[in-house]
């Protein structure tokens, strides 16, 4: 019998995000807060030479439950206000350069996707953005 470690226990199965929807029904890529990507200075920190590195900060996702989102981004059918479609990741999907970590503080409520190693903000933005068709919406 498999037991499982402290790391897999951890590890969440499935990321969710309230995201606008774009062509064929995918999120927009884009660093406003309702699309695929991350606002620089508001997600990850502002560095001089514009490089995002792991352990900083990230977009924001929430672990294995949808009921789990914020309630202003939660949609009415799960308890929240939030009008925006919520689409899903399988974490087992994401790869690098790309990992997830859980927020220390609410590791039950709320994620980082981040960069596995420093890379400037275009390429992080790019990363994140070529997970696009990965990502599907969560239905009622």
């Amino acid at each position: 019998m498999h037991r499982m470690s402290a790391t897999e226990r951890e590890r969440p199965r499935r990321l969710f995000r309230a995201m606008r929807k774009g062509d064929g029904g995918l999120p927009p890529c884009g660093s406003a807060a309702n699309q695929l990507g991350v606002r620089p200075g508001m997600h990850i920190p502002n560095t001089p030479a514009e490089l995002v590195h792991p352990g900083t900060g990230g977009m924001s996702v929430t672990p294995d439950d949808p009921a789990r989102l914020p309630p202003h981004v939660r949609p009415r059918w799960l308890g929240g206000q939030g009008k925006l479609p919520v689409f899903q990741l399988d974490f087992a999907a994401l790869a690098p350069p790309l990992g997830v970590r859980l927020d220390p503080k609410h590791p039950e409520r709320h994620a980082f996707v981040e960069p596995v190693s420093m890379m400037t903000v275009n390429e992080y933005q790019a990363a994140l953005c070529s997970t696009r068709a990965l990502w599907s919406e969560v239905m009622e």
